[in-house]
């Protein structure tokens, strides 16, 4: 066998006469990687067919399809596209200057409707990075197989870390034009470097390619040269769909080797029609009732369901689809995965009401909604912890020592109207039992506290029999820190109920302080409204004002209501006329909002002009989110003006004055790890949310959806000891309910709910 393979090679060689331009070395490495079965390189398959051994193009640059069909293949194939530069130097608009090192582009626009995996794309965004993509997002210089979940619609033409602002000579170029009888996008990338490159263009370290983007949906990549020190075993291509659940990698680190090449051609197409449709129903969970203008999208096409909530979407690949929807006031549905099939498919689905709060109060006005006989008392706790949760007041078993043995008894509320089947409500508390003979629940009833029961708050209680509460589960043993809980109202919607924390006790105490409650909060459900920021009072000191005009005098408190800060604020003043006329804004200060911020500013004056007619004045001081009545306080008193004179003051000056609101914060640092009540909430765009930290630790604070997805992150690293504030920013994201987590290794791990009403 030996010799016949000698022999045969031999032949081979000897025909190398009959062939021009062939090294017989590279001839010989050719039939080896023929016969062991390895992939060939056009050079080596150019050499075989010239020399007439074996059977001809073996290179099998194809593949697909994938879920919408597409298939790929390359200029080796005998079908496969043939290299044709388009040069549209002279021709094509420049956009280079929007190119720099790891960034992105646009959009720009494509000049008609592109269908790009079941979706028309009529603009486009360059990555410099070497792709472009159909969303506006950022893709970064790491690339990976295709598809990849972090990433949206994107072309890989050369997916590496480039530079396209290193080389002097680099350049984008795009144009509109007619290609083959069709509407086509043409984008050249011009000797784009590989980072960190040198811009002397001779060192052969860049790569040029072409993006041909064709009417019908087809995609051509050309490689007109790829020069010699740019790094090809590092490089994505292919592309991928919106979702990246579907998609194809032609190469991926050098999978091919010598690979791209000069005067390579890429072909990406689809013979897949759009033949299939989705048609359903949208419902309610709860009633059934169908719920109309809900946004359903599947296919990367969304439509709007009608009176009846009927949505139909045509015009879509018989592949496997995600289906969302979202409504106002309920949570969003999916992603559902459907698999579609050529024709009508059916997919009826219902939604959950996703409540909004209805009602909050930190007790620093009053102890509402709850009454006590006994027991439970509400004020200023001196037990551990040490104060109020937020503020001075709150509701505890104990606020000054001990629990006593033999207690049950519940701290009830006013009626409440459940109004959503989805209602909860939210509370914080700090407790300290005796475990498992001592601790508290939360109890609901329909009878006025005749007969009650127990409600299970979200991940249950600690303990499922506590002796003091008759055998019921209860919260019992030691948290150590504020913690916020969330008690759903599951089965009473459409009831009126009151609900209660019952305290038991059993025959002996060694000495605990029981439990105290701080910032509640209903959802869903028939109650007050969203505390306002601060409070403003007005004290007035002078008001009597002259005929020839003097000033008003008083003196403004602001006092906050939250544990969270707000930028942006502004206190303004503005004066009523006899005749009802209002003359204003005078004064117009801005201001943040701090935690525990308490200010007085005294003497402020308001200039009364002389001509001002004889009368009762009104003065008033708005405080707050400016345009936003929902977010602002107020405050005036009365005034009178004794006449009119030709003489005297002239203007209606205010007194300027700076609210140093930080100065006002107080200085301690925390005791106790906690999770503040973000403040917003509901929310549109943005909330913020404070945590307590009494050491410096190690914080993460994440946020998640209804499905349990993170879609934002407000911090991940060590924090020192102090009040740190986030914001979490919701602008791209749609209404619903998310739940921030903030959590420190082995002290704290706090969930909240939050609201997005857009």
């Amino acid at each position: 066998m030996k010799k016949l393979l000698v022999v045969v090679l031999a032949l081979c060689i000897a025909s190398f006469a009959v062939a021009e331009n062939i090294n017989k070395a590279d001839a010989v490495d050719a039939i080896n990687a023929y016969q062991a079965g390895v992939e060939l390189t056009k050079a080596q398959d150019a050499i075989l067919s010239q020399i007439g051994y074996g059977s001809g193009n073996s290179i099998d640059n194809t593949g697909g399809p994938d879920d919408f069909g597409y298939i790929y293949k390359d200029s080796e194939e005998a079908d496969g596209p043939v290299f044709g530069w388009i040069d549209i130097t002279a021709t094509g608009t420049s956009v280079i200057l929007d190119m720099s090192d790891d960034n992105y582009g646009g959009p720009y626009p494509m000049g008609f409707s592109f269908p790009f995996y079941g979706t028309d794309r009529t603009d486009f965004y360059v990555q410099s990075n070497g792709s472009i993509s159909f969303y506006d997002g950022y893709i970064s210089l790491s690339n990976y197989e295709m598809p990849y979940a972090s990433y949206g619609a994107m072309i890989a033409w050369f997916w590496d870390d480039l530079d396209p602002a290193d080389a002097t000579d680099a350049d984008l170029l795009y144009e509109t034009m007619m290609v083959n009888d069709q509407n086509a996008l043409v984008l050249s990338f011009l000797n784009w470097d590989e980072y960190a490159g040198n811009p002397d263009p001779t060192l052969q370290e860049s790569v040029t390619a072409q993006i041909i983007l064709f009417e019908d949906g087809t995609i051509t990549i050309q490689y007109q040269t790829v020069e010699t020190g740019i790094d090809i075993s590092s490089c994505t291509i292919g592309m991928q769909n919106d979702d990246a659940s579907t998609g194809l990698t032609v190469l991926y680190n050098g999978s091919i080797a010598d690979y791209p090449y000069d005067s390579l051609a890429i072909e990406f197409s689809s013979d897949v029609v759009a033949d299939a449709s989705l048609t359903g129903t949208v419902t309610d969970f709860d009633t059934g009732n169908p719920i109309v203008g809900a946004e359903v999208t599947a296919g990367g096409v969304t439509v709007t369901t009608d009176g009846s909530g009927v949505y139909n979407i045509t015009d879509l690949f018989p592949v496997t689809v995600n289906v969302t929807a979202t409504a106002t006031d309920y949570f969003n549905f999916g992603p559902e995965s459907v698999d579609l099939v050529s024709g009508v498919n059916t997919f009826d689905f219902q939604m959950v009401m996703a409540p909004t709060q209805t009602f909050f109060t930190d007790f620093e006005t009053d102890g509402e909604p709850f009454s006590a006989d006994s027991v439970w008392a509400y004020g200023m706790p001196v037990v551990d912890p040490t104060g109020a949760y937020s503020g001075d007041y709150a509701w505890g078993t104990v606020l000054d020592g001990d629990y006593d043995n033999s207690q049950d008894v519940v701290l009830m509320s006013t009626p409440i109207t459940v109004e959503s089947p989805a209602a909860f409500m939210t509370y914080y508390h700090w407790f300290e039992y005796e475990t498992g003979w001592d601790g508290y629940n939360v109890n609901i009833s329909i009878d006025g506290g005749t007969t009650w029961t127990v409600l299970v708050p979200e991940g249950d209680y600690p303990d499922d029999s506590v002796s003091g509460l008759g055998g019921e589960a209860g919260f019992t043993g030691t948290n150590g820190a504020w913690e916020m809980v969330t008690v759903p109202f599951a089965g009473y919607e459409g009831q009126e109920v009151v609900f209660g924390f019952r305290h038991g006790t059993d025959s002996s105490v060694n000495g605990y302080s029981g439990v105290t409650i701080d910032d509640f909060a209903l959802y869903g459900t028939g109650g007050g409204v969203e505390p306002d920021p601060v409070t403003l009072t007005l004290t007035p000191t002078n008001t009597v004002i002259p005929p020839s005009g003097g000033d008003v005098v008083y003196d403004a408190q602001l006092v906050s209501t939250i544990p969270a800060q707000m930028a942006g604020l502004r206190y303004q003043t503005f004066v009523t006329l006899p005749n009802s006329n209002v003359v204003g804004p005078l004064a117009n200060i801005p201001f943040n909002l701090t935690p525990f911020m308490d200010i007085t500013v005294t003497g402020q004056t308001q200039s009364i002009p002389s001509n001002a007619p004889t009368g009762t004045y009104t003065f008033t001081g708005i405080a707050g989110v400016p345009n936003n009545p929902n977010l602002q306080v107020s405050d005036s008193f009365t005034f009178e003006k004794t006449g009119v004179a030709a003489d005297g003051v002239d203007n209606w000056d205010a007194s300027e004055f700076v609210i140093a609101s930080d100065e006002n914060v107080t200085a301690t640092l925390p005791t106790a790890y906690a999770m503040n009540k973000a403040y917003p909430n509901p929310f549109n765009p943005s909330t913020s949310i404070m945590i307590a930290l009494p050491e410096t630790s190690d914080l993460t604070v994440s946020v998640f959806n209804v499905m349990g997805q993170q879609v934002a992150q407000l911090a991940n690293g060590k924090f020192s000891a102090g009040q740190h504030n986030f914001s979490f920013e919701a602008s791209n994201l749609a209404s619903g309910l998310y739940f921030i987590q903030a959590q420190v290794p082995g002290q704290l791990n706090a969930i909240q709910k939050v609201t997005l009403m857009k």
